[in-house]
């Protein structure tokens, strides 16, 4: 359940970054750009957990995160495709 957590949450950051980039950038500019952002912060958390007593630097979390960010940002870029057929 924690796994799916970080997922989302890492998900739902990459959805509100990409949405406030593409508005001024091309979607795949803005999707690279998000992905860039939103991994620097993952590694950023994941070395401040590292100092955290009781929590952990794991690399299998920050994999976790871009899997969240991946998925996030796929289906942003397919509903983009579908609106922009209609």
């Amino acid at each position: 359940m924690r796994t799916v957590a970080h997922a989302c949450e890492y998900a739902i950051l990459s959805a509100l970054v990409w949405r406030a980039l593409a508005r001024k950038r091309a979607a795949m500019v803005a999707a690279a750009w998000t992905v860039a952002w939103a991994l620097t912060y993952a590694a950023l958390d994941e070395l401040h957990q590292r100092f955290v007593p009781g929590r952990t630097c794991s690399l299998e979390d920050w994999s976790v995160d871009l899997v969240g960010i991946v998925l996030a940002l796929a289906v942003l870029l397919v509903m983009r495709a579908f609106r922009k057929r209609a």
